[in-house]
């Protein structure tokens, strides 16, 4: 859930974390001064404000996006506090935010040869060529701007990684964040900021660490409990998912999609009555929620509860019926009936709808196996393995249909391919019980060796099919 485009770069990313007013004064001030000022407009008068409350007017029309808003309050601040260097830097910010780039430069210039040692020019120089995609050009004014001010690094920092995150640019903002993190450990946004950005460039045990950190610091924030969830589910760490989901719904109770994830984490820990639950409880305020709809039909599915599993699927249809994932649950409930035919009319139709699942191939592939549509089996089969060269399901699947065609040599290779990807008992005793055919008798003491070390029962398969051999030593 993760996550969806760049948080930095729309407004579900600044309602994620607080950032510190340390220059804007509390919130109620800003808001009293912004009052005023929307009063002086209204009835054409004229108030003071001194050049601190008019970069907070500024920034308020700035950070909601309206640069003509922002350049008429420049344009009254420089009338009156016309010598004012702060406003002109801001009056060079909403130049930039308007893309008026050729003015900006000029400003700017003018400003650097003022004031040469300025960090705030040199930053707002490296703003100006980022937002032209000049990104060497304003990496150097960066760092220029860190040359100039060592008492507020962590600040400069910080507004540099800001700036990149705003352009989505996770990539280019890590090597600051790292910087300044570990120039300041305490600094509870920056380690939000850190998780997000490892968490963007697929660093998850980094990005997690991360979170943790931030959590020690804030850990009522259900933002940032959420996201270590999705994090920890992506790891398949299931329980500490759903330690992180709770904590969501702890929080806020309110919010459908904390409620969603704790169901779907306990779904996929196999506890189908407590997710049904939370499923249904969805369902009290948004009836038509089709995917809980359908994740209670998977549920119900699992629990060998076909007949309120169908309903489920079938109330999810009515309401979308281009669900695939609705369809493939029907098609596995009637596979597991018998009834081929009807799997494969549903299957088909939840690839119509879906062709990329490799998932739903895998099913296709099964249920022409149980109709001895070989050829058509193995086009699925290969069909689900091009889409995901690691579905051990389907490659398996090949291997029982060598296996039929007395091809050993393909078999064995498709079932050690399955104990590369996941050293599973079946997979283990099914390349053993081949090895011992083709004399391969070290390597197939070696599987079955491992299989039992999984479970003392693997080797039951085994020595029904060679009840000459009766334990592991025989083998050698």
């Amino acid at each position: 859930m993760i996550y969806c485009g760049s948080f930095a770069c729309c407004k579900e990313y600044a309602a994620m974390r607080e950032e510190g007013d340390y220059n804007r004064g509390t919130e109620g001030d800003t808001r009293e001064v912004i009052r005023r000022y929307e009063d002086m407009l209204r009835s054409s008068s004229t108030y003071y404000f001194d050049v601190f409350e008019f970069e907070n007017i500024i920034d308020h029309y700035l950070d909601l996006h309206n640069a003509p808003g922002a350049g008429v309050a420049a344009e009254i601040a420089r009338q009156q506090h016309p010598y004012s260097s702060e406003l002109q830097l801001k009056h060079a910010e909403i130049l930039i935010a308007d893309k008026k780039f050729e003015e900006a430069t000029a400003l700017l210039d003018l400003l650097a040869q003022i004031e040469p040692h300025n960090p705030d020019v040199m930053l707002l120089l490296g703003k100006l060529y980022l937002a032209q995609k000049w990104g060497l050009k304003a990496n150097s004014y960066f760092k220029k701007a860190l040359a100039e001010n060592l008492e507020n690094r962590t600040e400069i920092l910080g507004n540099i990684c800001s700036m990149f995150l705003e352009k989505g640019d996770t990539k280019s903002a890590l090597p600051y964040l790292e910087i300044a993190i570990s120039e300041d450990t305490d600094n509870e946004n920056l380690w939000f900021d850190l998780a997000y950005c490892y968490d963007r460039e697929g660093k998850t045990p980094e990005a997690i660490n991360g979170y943790i950190r931030y959590l020690n610091y804030d850990p009522f924030n259900d933002s940032a409990w959420y996201n270590l969830g999705l994090l920890y589910s992506r790891e398949d760490e299931h329980e500490k998912a759903l330690d992180a989901f709770e904590f969501c719904v702890a929080i806020i109770a309110e919010i459908p999609i904390y409620i969603l994830s704790l169901a779907h984490t306990l779904a996929t820990l196999e506890r189908y009555p407590k997710a049904i639950e939370l499923f249904k409880e969805l369902l009290e305020t948004d009836p038509e929620n089709v995917n809980a709809l359908c994740s209670i039909g998977e549920c119900y599915e699992k629990l060998g509860e076909s007949v309120l599993a169908i309903s489920y699927y079938d109330r999810t249809i009515l309401l979308d019926p281009e669900n695939a994932e609705a369809y493939y649950g029907l098609a596995v409930i009637h596979m597991e009936k018998g009834n081929y035919f009807e799997s494969l009319t549903m299957v088909k139709l939840c690839l119509k709808y879906d062709d990329v699942n490799p998932e739903y191939w895998f099913g296709l592939g099964k249920v022409y196996h149980k109709l001895g549509s070989i050829p058509e089996s193995v086009k699925a089969y290969e069909k689900a393995i091009l889409l995901d060269e690691e579905d051990v399901d389907s490659i398996a699947g090949l291997a029982y249909i060598y296996i039929e065609q007395h091809d050993e040599e393909r078999a064995l290779r498709n079932f050690l391919r399955c104990v590369e990807i996941s050293e599973e008992v079946e997979f283990l005793v099914q390349a053993a019980i081949i090895e011992v055919r083709k004399g391969m008798r070290t390597q197939a003491f070696e599987h079955l060796q491992r299989a039992i070390t999984i479970d003392e029962e693997a080797g039951v398969d085994f020595f029904n099919e060679y009840p000459e051999l009766k334990n592991l030593d025989d083998l050698l």
